[in-house]
């Protein structure tokens, strides 16, 4: 028997083999003509399978009947089951390959079993190709990938990203250079990093069908994380020490969980320290030399008991400390140096009259009306008439307001 099951361009086929059920010699379980048929596969959500089934048997028989579900998740593995006593059975999985499911059942003396097989739609090939993650900034998440070698070049693909009943689809794609969607932009993802996801890349094309690419994973395996927040530094002559508090993550994380790197830089000499620390939020370090400038700068990543595979985060903005004596042999210079050529600025104005070659004064005017003024008081000089010199003052002006007027 053949199913079809959609999730949007993906056909999901089903081929459901029912073996032969032995019977037991128990006449009233033969005359129930018991049964398990109808094993089918639905998607209910993305990346969740729900296997259901039928089981013809009586509510007293029902109540006792258990069920196991074994399900092969990729070829040569082994594959994993689970005993339920319902007739139905889900689980998170991951749908880009061939699955494999049984279900079997003992009623007494009486075995019966089924088996379907579930193979993905799509040209091979076809699927997006060294896809990746970078979760960073609390809320924000780059990811990334190619086009499949096989996938024409009409092919547009459509990230989305569940976490429990929350959908998050893409809004914000990049292209490559045949107008191919490559990576998406999260932004203010409301979900959380330290718990599991799933994202599920499909595909069209009016050529061919497009293999799906999802995947299960946390998202903190891929984030990097802030730098930790609020560094001091306080020393005495030669122990300097750090405290910070972690960095900020959309998730709680205990104290314990972080392990921090400690950079430290001698400018002058181009000396370094690296420490790394775990289970602690303040560090002493001894032997630097604090008539020197140093800097520091840390960075941190997620580190549990039984993960130790994350990833550094970014490193903080570095902090100066310590003294510079060639700094302060600079200054004292400087002070030295500014009085004493000030003063002898001053001296050099005062000897060489230097301000007024610089600004010399400016020639005033002559008054002719002063002059005849002046004639009428000095009576001993020779002096013209009034009337010429009057007439004199008057022609000189206009001559002077002329010559104004013609140079505007």
């Amino acid at each position: 028997m053949v199913a079809t099951i959609g999730l949007g361009p993906l056909i999901w086929m089903l081929i459901i083999f029912p073996k032969d059920c032995v019977l037991s010699q128990d006449t009233k379980l033969e005359d129930l003509h018991i049964s398990l048929t109808n094993l089918k596969m639905t998607v209910p959500k993305p990346g969740f399978v729900l296997l259901t089934w039928d089981c013809n048997v009586t509510d007293d028989i029902q109540k006792d009947t258990k069920y196991t579900v074994s399900v092969r998740k990729s070829s040569g593995s082994e594959p994993e089951e689970t005993r339920i006593s319902t007739k139905h059975f889900g689980e998170d999985m991951e749908l880009h390959r061939s699955l494999s499911f049984g279900v079997t059942t003992r009623i007494k003396h009486l075995h019966l079993s089924t088996e379907a097989y579930y193979i993905p739609e799509g040209l091979n090939g076809t699927s997006v190709e060294n896809f990746s993650c970078v979760a960073y900034n609390v809320t924000f998440m780059n990811c990334s990938w190619f086009a499949g070698r096989e996938a024409p070049q009409d092919t547009q693909y459509f990230m989305m990203l569940r976490q429990g009943e929350k959908v998050e689809k893409c809004q914000q794609y990049q292209k490559d250079s045949f107008g191919r969607l490559i990576a998406c932009h999260f932004q203010h993802l409301n979900i959380n990093f330290d718990k599991i996801a799933y994202i599920l890349i499909n595909g069209t094309s009016k050529k061919s069908r497009i293999q799906i690419f999802d995947k299960w994973f946390k998202i903190n395996k891929y984030e990097r994380l802030n730098p930790p927040v609020n560094i001091t530094l306080s020393h005495d002559q030669q122990d300097v020490t750090v405290e910070w508090e972690k960095p900020d993550t959309n998730y709680p994380a205990c104290d314990e969980c972080f392990r921090y790197h400690i950079y430290v830089n001698d400018v002058n000499k181009n000396e370094k320290i690296n420490v790394t620390v775990k289970d602690r939020t303040s560090y002493q370090i001894s032997g630097l030399n604090l008539e020197r400038v140093h800097t520091l700068k840390m960075r941190a990543r997620l580190e549990k008991v039984i993960d130790k595979s994350y990833e550094w985060g970014e490193w903080s903005p570095p902090v100066e400390f310590g003294n510079n004596g060639q700094s302060r042999f600079y200054t004292f210079l400087l002070l030295m140096i500014v009085p004493i050529i000030t003063v002898l600025s001053i001296l050099l104005c005062k000897r060489y009259h230097v301000m007024q070659k610089l600004f010399p004064p400016i020639p005033q005017p002559k008054n002719k009306f002063n002059d005849i003024n002046q004639c009428v008081i000095d009576k001993q000089n020779y002096c013209p008439r009034k009337e010429q010199l009057l007439q004199k003052a008057e022609t000189e002006e206009i001559f002077i307001t002329s010559i104004e007027e013609m140079t505007i």
